[in-house]
């Protein structure tokens, strides 16, 4: 499931080439496989080039049911480091929908995709299994 994670992810990620825009370095979660009840750890690798979000960035991240969108968590937010880097502990609470689940990431460069759709989504894939109670 973490090499989905990460190819997914990845599709999403890095600097891009020159003349281009900096993105962001891909999310990791992990476990990628969680019981509803605990934590996700998401995070995500510094860059080398230019994000242009300062030092004070935040983002905003949620988990939510791949197959139920609706059915999510309450906005964590996350502070970031100018260089893209972050780490944040993502609680999955007890009761929340076993199978695939997602955590979107709102607030990097990526939500300002303007190359009509072709941009990938910054997220990753979790896996969530049974309650832990």
């Amino acid at each position: 499931m973490l090499a989905v994670a990460t190819l997914l992810a990845n599709s999403a990620s890095a600097c891009s080439r020159e003349g281009q825009r900096c993105l962001p370095a891909a999310l990791v979660a992990f476990p990628d496989e969680v019981v509803a009840g605990g934590i996700v750890k998401v995070s995500s690798p510094a860059v080398d080039c230019d994000l242009g979000i300062g030092a004070d960035a935040k983002y905003s991240m949620v988990l939510q049911n791949e197959a139920d969108p609706s059915s999510q968590t309450e906005p964590l937010s996350v502070d970031v480091a100018a260089d893209g880097s972050f780490e944040a502990d993502l609680p999955v609470p007890d009761g929340f929908p076993v199978g695939v689940a997602q955590a979107p990431v709102t607030g990097s460069p990526l939500d300002k995709c303007d190359d009509r759709g072709s941009c990938a989504a910054y997220l990753v894939p979790v896996q969530i299994t049974g309650d832990s109670g």
